[in-house]
């Protein structure tokens, strides 16, 4: 599907439930050499890309390897299952690194956090032990806020379900 609007990218979203940008990428100016932001329609790409992320039913995680990924509201709940089991959880605690576990402390405790050094915040990311956003300050920068699940849960009213091995599937991660 060839996508050149936001709602041709909602449109998208809808019927493969999740993406990532690579895929938002060549949705929108087919095969890419190189880096997006120099492509021809690289303002296209930021400019969809940032109103999906501003959409009521899209969250944006690294889901996928990694990777910045676009998850329809339909999703949520099985995210949700998978990033706030103690099991799932448990291991991805055990790698991050000393500062990493510091901040996580700290956003389990105050709900969210900013700003954070750029290393125990790609730990973090990387995890999906926190959820990570973009938001524009008032000096017109962009800051990123980490926030814990349940918080980001008790915001949006989403809710967990399911089986962690159905989540897990659901996801395909």
């Amino acid at each position: 599907m060839k996508v050149a609007t936001l709602a041709d990218a909602l449109g998208l979203l809808g019927e493969r439930k999740m993406f990532t940008l690579s895929e938002l990428v060549s949705a929108v100016a087919g095969k890419v050499k190189g880096s997006w932001w120099s492509h021809p329609k690289g303002g296209l790409i930021y400019q969809i890309g940032s109103a999906l992320e501003d959409h009521a039913d899209v969250l944006v995680v690294k889901l996928v390897e990694g990777r910045v990924t676009y998850v329809h509201r339909v999703l949520w709940p099985a995210l949700l299952r998978v990033v706030t089991d103690a099991a799932w959880r448990k291991p991805r605690m055990a790698k991050l690194g000393a500062d990493a576990k510091q901040v996580l402390a700290k956003v389990e405790k105050l709900g969210e956090v900013t700003p954070v050094a750029a290393k125990p915040r790609g730990e973090l990311e990387k995890s999906l032990l926190v959820l990570s956003r973009s938001e524009h300050t008032s000096s017109g920068k962009h800051q990123t806020v980490l926030e814990s699940w349940r918080h980001w849960m008790q915001r949006s009213g989403a809710k967990p379900s399911g089986s962690l091995d159905e989540a897990l599937a659901l996801l395909g991660v």
